[in-house]
């Protein structure tokens, strides 16, 4: 396990460095409360959750690299996923957001990291590699498809008036929100900060696999193919999420008889 293998010095100087790192948070906090935004307590709880929750896998690290069954693998992905929904349905109030999301994100994190495996882009025998690019996909694909659907629903709410007329016109709630270009905008938002991310890499925005592949002293040429298909992984599971969520999700959001906006 790594905890055992730390000395007194080298715990020291952890505590040390995490104190030293609050400075940034009481800054955090300060702007919150001098712009009133309100978000202090979320920070400080994310902060809390996020640490603990990499605490405990730093702690299991060990023996989750040890998987070497495929099967086992898939699971743990599905663990991911699992949490991915649960956070989404806490911050979109739709009825059935969880079990959607579940759907949007098995599909999409499923279809991606088999089609990598399958053409050997990345080794599947190798779960230290193939675990954590599955959970940036199942990370990534939360986020872009949260970002759709969150700009889904603004966009209708902004535009019931539109959306009402098309359907006294004959027009499915699907086909109102595809020929008012919601979905399309919606789809553009969510992948937008991916997009600007590929944009900018390797001259403002640096990666933290490719450093770590540097590090680990593998060739630069092939840490950045590594890093390039990253996101291609990323944006394509992203679209491939957000697409089947947002089929999902407006049906959710209109009663499937009368067409009505349920919210």
């Amino acid at each position: 396990m790594i905890l055992p293998s730390l000395t007194a010095e080298d715990i020291s100087l952890i505590l040390f460095q995490l104190l030293s790192s609050t400075i940034l948070l009481v800054i955090i906090l300060f702007i919150s409360k001098y712009k009133a935004l309100n978000i202090g307590n979320r920070i400080i709880t994310a902060g809390i959750r996020g640490f603990l929750q990499l605490l405990t896998l730093s702690l299991f690290l060990t023996y989750i690299f040890s998987i070497t069954s495929i099967v086992y693998q898939f699971l743990v992905l599905a663990f991911m996923i699992v949490f991915g929904a649960l956070t989404i349905s806490k911050r979109i109030d739709v009825d059935n957001i969880f079990w959607l999301e579940i759907k949007a994100l098995s599909v999409s994190v499923y279809v991606v990291m088999s089609i990598v495996t399958i053409i050997g882009a990345i080794p599947i025998s190798h779960p230290e590699i193939f675990i954590p690019i599955g959970g940036m996909a199942v990370g990534n694909a939360m986020n872009i498809s949260y970002l759709t659907l969150n700009s889904i629903k603004k966009e209708i709410d902004n535009r019931k008036d539109q959306i009402e007329a098309a359907l006294c016109l004959g027009f499915t709630p699907e086909l109102a929100i595809e020929e008012l270009q919601i979905l399309s905008t919606s789809l553009s938002t969510g992948v937008t900060p991916s997009m600007n991310n590929l944009r900018t890499l390797g001259l403002v925005f640096i990666p933290g696999l490719m450093t770590g592949l540097l590090i680990g002293g593998i060739n630069p040429v092939t840490a950045a193919i590594y890093q390039i298909m990253i996101f291609f992984v990323i944006i394509a599971g992203g679209l491939i999420a957000s697409i089947v969520a947002s089929k999902l999700f407006i049906d959710e959001l209109f009663d499937k008889e009368t067409q009505n906006y349920r919210y």
